[in-house]
């Protein structure tokens, strides 16, 4: 019954906008084709009931392809938004981070190949959100050559040694 209400309230409307449409038209020759128009819009207000499908977007009402007042969904939520880019970021700068270290520890001498793992604070509520936690690195090559590579990604990287965990691979 709702419904039938709202639609009479818009052919309501409608024709009082036709009326003052019609009366504004400064020639007689142009309330022709206003009178055509308007009354175009008039059909298409009386059929809409009978026409229309069920016109939803994810649940919400439709009229003329615009929400109505009250039914539009809520505004994106720019939090996650901004949540999502941080966390790219993250993974942007940590690939970066270890595609580093893996260079600088394939500089070492001795050194003929390397294994980097980069771990990081992935907490968005921390405040040290981004801070590197470890930095872990497997070393084939020479023997000892492992703890020159520590020693070369401390001081190339400019990372506390205490972060940098390096194992040979055999």
């Amino acid at each position: 019954m709702e419904r039938l209400g709202l639609w009479v309230r818009e052919v309501i409307t409608i024709l009082f906008f036709i009326t003052l449409v019609e009366a504004l038209s400064p020639l007689r020759f142009t309330r022709n084709y206003v009178r055509l128009a308007t009354g175009l819009v008039l059909v298409l207000a009386l059929l809409r009931p009978i026409l229309q499908v069920p016109a939803t977007a994810g649940g919400e009402e439709l009229w003329l392809g615009f929400y109505r007042p009250g039914t539009a969904p809520d505004a994106p939520d720019w939090g996650l938004l901004e949540n999502a880019q941080r966390r790219q970021a993250l993974a942007l700068y940590a690939e970066a981070l270890r595609v580093e270290a893996q260079r600088v520890a394939m500089t070492v001498p001795g050194v003929s190949g390397a294994v980097v793992r980069v771990e990081v604070d992935a907490d968005l509520g921390s405040p040290e959100f981004g801070a590197l936690r470890r930095l872990r690195v497997g070393v084939a090559g020479e023997p000892g050559a492992a703890a020159a590579v520590g020693d070369a990604l401390a001081t190339g990287l400019q990372v506390p040694r205490a972060q940098v965990e390096v194992e040979e691979i055999r």
